[in-house]
């Protein structure tokens, strides 16, 4: 969990005692629906929703923000200056085009168009649409938590 305490330290000025104990407790209860007679089908929905849909559309999304927010030339020349192999140009193009097209490709050809055609795994359709509401929790649960201002320390210095 250290990949989710130490942002949520700084973001809110807990101490680390309490904000393990906050995310111990949180992910206690969530866990508690997978000790259910129903437990092993939420974790295959939850395991949909990370592990595919999560992990594929967070990468296209990073591709896309590095590329062209960040600067995919940008990337290219440091990555050039810091590594013994050199990347040309056709990286560019990798991470702005190339690599985006193909994960959301695979999400809607691979996922949507596949559980649109027929429900997840054969689930109920109200089990299907879980992966969407959990997609769209943790969605708005990124904006809420962006929203709410910083109380840890602004800058990070390199003493």
């Amino acid at each position: 969990y250290g990949g989710v305490i130490s942002p949520l330290m700084d973001k809110f000025g807990w101490s680390r005692v309490k904000t393990t104990a906050v995310i111990c407790v949180i992910a206690f209860l969530i866990g508690l629906i997978f000790t259910t007679s129903g437990g092993l089908y939420w974790l295959d929905i939850v395991d949909r929703t990370a592990c595919f849909y999560g992990l594929l559309i967070t990468g296209a999304l990073a591709c896309i923000v590095v590329g062209w927010v960040y600067g995919a030339k940008k990337l290219r020349e440091h990555l050039n200056e810091t590594s013994d192999i050199k990347v040309g140009a056709w990286f560019d193009w990798l991470l702005k085009i190339v690599v985006p097209a193909g994960l959301l490709f695979v999400v809607i050809y691979g996922g949507f168009m596949k559980d649109i055609a027929a429900p997840y795994e054969g689930y109920p359709v109200w089990a299907s649409s879980m992966i969407w509401v959990i997609l769209a929790v943790t969605l708005g649960l990124s904006f809420v938590f962006q929203a709410v201002k910083t109380k840890g320390p602004k800058e990070v210095s390199g003493k």
